[in-house]
């Protein structure tokens, strides 16, 4: 989880054209930690759909591979801070975290959820 401050939020961004969503997520990854994944399955844990904003999330679970390469931020990215924390201190981070929209109550609502259930997951 990618935590900006007054702000937390998944990584994540938009898909290639050509991309399938297992790919643009391994991209994702690569280019916002700079590791490399391994998903668990080649189907999604979860897909959220916001209509009002036209978002569409989907959501995979993976291991770490190789952890020993650079991130590629956007000057934006840079600018904003962040940090990479664990599943348990992301879900405490969007616990505590005050939404200023409609979409950030939906969001948290969301991330909540599912950082709780990937947290059990990794207790098994």
């Amino acid at each position: 989880m990618r935590v900006v401050t007054f702000n937390a939020k998944a990584l994540g961004g938009g898909s290639d054209p050509d991309e399938d969503h297992k790919t643009a997520v391994k991209r994702w990854f690569r280019e916002e930690t700079g590791g490399l994944i391994k998903l668990h399955s080649n189907v999604c844990v979860a897909i959220t759909k916001e209509f009002r904003n036209d978002l569409q999330q989907v959501y995979y679970v993976a291991d770490l591979v190789d952890g020993s390469g650079e991130p590629a931020l956007t000057e934006g990215e840079i600018g904003d801070g962040h940090s990479w924390v664990s599943v348990r201190r992301a879900q405490r981070t969007m616990t505590v975290a005050e939404p200023t929209s409609e979409l950030g109550r939906f969001t948290k609502e969301r991330d909540i959820y599912l950082l709780g259930d990937a947290a059990r997951k990794g207790d098994q």
